[in-house]
């Protein structure tokens, strides 16, 4: 199935006669139930990628993969501070390290987190098991129970995608915790609040600059910050917050720079996002969005957002069930290492900020 992948994802192209590692890493749910493995993608021997593999036959065989380093690389920083007991993989891009007492650190941007005692998947069920119809072989006997199977299935074919070139990947690289307030903060100098600017300023800056000729990111984030009214933690609290930032953006920016964008952009909230919508932003119109994701209960401190650049929907023959994963821009980090692929639905809730420029 990657290799399809490989073929309609530009950002993949590079993966071709890699190897993945033979040893995993389980992740569980929170209630001790085994639910993905992460497997390091090789290439002569050089970290290129992860994968996240699905042990349950109710969610298709891949979950996630990125470019970026597999996020158990980073347990070590965890361990310098506290006890891990088990990683945790709570939806797409959520994998946290178990610290005890219902609490978890993020394994990609290290901040602190309650989890959820129960996580669920939208996930169509049917789909589901259309993906792994047709399963060739084990992948390792030793790494999958009786119950699990392997990772290649011969039915699924590639049956719709769509990318945009040119949407910037990044993350924030100014300083925080400064003794300066906004708006003197705005571009590369320190900021007053956390060094982490927030996932969803960071996601829609990606969004925005992908319009605005020679974009400073920093600026961006800054202001976007303060529209969205994301809080010194990194936390913006509230999904309405997230389309009036983007709404109040261009007067902003005119209002400390004094300069004008050629554009005037309209965020609008979709709260039941569905893969047609997925295909109409980026195919049809061809705008990039932003997807907020929760692995629980409403409480965005156990989401992420990102910027949505690009779709692959796979479609099983025999039975028409179809699925999809989103080419994504995880904020996390700068160029290809912050580019990643997840499952639609592979979340307990999510949101769709479109955006709209208008000249």
């Amino acid at each position: 199935m990657l290799s399809g992948y490989q073929k309609t994802s530009p950002p993949y192209k590079e993966w071709e006669g890699s190897e993945v590692s033979k040893t995993p890493q389980p992740y569980y749910l929170p209630d001790g139930s085994k639910v993905a493995y992460e497997f390091t993608v090789l290439k002569n021997g050089k970290v290129v990628g992860y994968l996240m593999i699905s042990t349950r036959k109710d969610l298709p065989p891949v979950l996630e993969f990125g470019k970026s380093k597999p996020p158990s690389m980073n347990i070590e920083k965890v361990n310098a501070r506290y006890r891990v007991k088990r990683l945790l993989y709570l939806g797409a891009l959520l994998y946290v390290a178990d610290i005890g007492n219902g609490k978890a650190v993020h394994l990609r941007d290290m901040r602190l987190m309650n989890y959820p005692l129960k996580v669920t998947f939208n996930v169509n069920r049917k789909a589901a098991e259309a993906s792994w119809e047709g399963i060739l072989k084990n992948v390792n006997n030793d790494v999958f129970s009786k119950s699990d199977v392997g990772i290649e299935s011969s039915t699924p074919v590639v049956s719709d995608w769509g990318y945009i070139w040119g949407v910037p990947s990044w993350t924030s690289d100014d300083a925080g915790n400064a003794n300066i307030q906004y708006p003197d903060n705005v571009g590369d100098l320190p900021d007053p609040w956390d060094t982490w600017d927030g996932c969803t300023p960071i996601a829609a800056s990606m969004v925005l600059g992908y319009y605005i000729s020679y974009p400073d990111k920093e600026s961006i984030i800054d202001i976007l910050h303060h529209t969205m009214n994301t809080n010194d933690d990194g936390v913006t609290m509230w999904w309405g917050y997230i389309d009036d930032g983007i709404d109040n953006f261009a007067e902003e920016y005119h209002r400390i720079s004094g300069q004008t964008i050629p554009y005037d952009f309209d965020g609008s909230n979709d709260y039941y996002v569905s893969m047609d919508d997925v295909k109409r932003q980026i195919k049809t119109y061809g705008r990039p969005f932003v997807l907020s994701i929760n692995g629980g209960p409403y409480g965005l401190t156990t989401g992420h957002s990102v910027a949505v650049v690009g779709f692959t929907e796979w479609k099983n023959l025999e039975s028409g069930a179809t699925w999809m994963y989103l080419t994504i821009h995880n904020t996390w980090y700068n160029g290809e290492e912050g580019v990643d692929s997840i499952l639609f639905g592979d979340w307990t809730i999510a949101v769709a900020t479109y955006v709209t420029a208008n000249s």
